[in-house]
């Protein structure tokens, strides 16, 4: 097995900052970013604005084939056909169990999802997930140019700090709303399969929070998220620790 030494030296490396992955952001998520990459540049890297524009595609394409997933798992009874390892057949039998008595349960998110799943499939036999499929390579390849020209792409992992967690007695639509709002940075990843990772950066107010009872355990984190090309987990690991340490520094150095 291959050993490898992380030295998280970022002279040198040229980082990609996607304008579709931050535009959006809060005032607060966009100052910590701003913060970060200040301090990469004091330490050797090159950080350049860049636009991708089928990045902000790429989460409703995912959602559709998530959906497609959903619902094949449900029906397999959490083993969707194709899997290539070991089947749990003891949890297959307790979730087909559980789900004919207690299929109440289940998430909001969960429901909605595998019905919609459903409802693709009875529109048009799920053609509409073989087009999501098949924009994979278009958008793999977006991504893939803009990593032809830069060590990594980066944006905020989420481009607003934690929110509050859905009420109980909220409407299932804005539940799921609520749920799915914040992968708009990471899905697109998952659907075109390129390793990324999220590490805190920073921690900021949020937009929402009580004026009268403002100090610092009211903040929340802020992730930074690093994507680099198929096969380069070990630049991307190298990265963040590049990263990490930067970041501990300029904490000793402000306490």
């Amino acid at each position: 097995m291959t050993k490898y030494t992380l030295k998280g030296d970022l002279t040198g490396v040229k980082l990609g900052y996607v304008k579709e992955g931050y535009e959006h952001a809060t005032p607060g998520v966009k100052s910590a970013m701003a913060d970060v990459i200040n301090l990469m540049t004091n330490c050797g890297a090159v950080v350049e604005e860049v636009s991708i524009p089928l990045h902000i595609q790429g989460g409703p394409l995912f959602t559709i084939t998530l959906a497609s997933f959903y619902h094949s798992m449900i029906e397999s009874n959490v083993q969707p056909p194709g899997y290539n390892e070991l089947y749990n057949v003891s949890a297959m039998q307790h979730f087909k169990q559980a789900f004919k008595s207690r299929a109440h349960d289940i998430s909001p998110t969960v429901k909605a999802v595998s019905l919609f799943g459903e409802y693709l499939k009875r529109k048009d036999g799920s053609m509409l997930v073989g087009r999501a499929m098949n924009c994979r390579p278009v958008l793999r390849k977006a991504y893939n140019d803009m990593l032809e020209k830069y060590d990594a792409l980066i944006m905020p992992t989420i481009p607003f700090v934690a929110a509050k967690l859905p009420a109980a007695d909220l409407a299932p639509a804005e539940f799921v709303k609520q749920t799915l709002l914040n992968t708009g940075n990471t899905a697109p990843f998952n659907q075109s399969g390129h390793p990324a990772l999220t590490i805190n950066v920073g921690n900021v107010l949020p937009e929402d929070a009580d004026p009268m009872t403002l100090d610092d355990a009211t903040k929340l984190p802020v992730g930074l998220q690093i994507v680099c090309k198929h096969y380069e987990e070990v630049k991307l690991l190298d990265i963040a620790f590049g990263v990490e340490k930067i970041m501990a520094q300029g904490s000793k150095s402000s306490s």
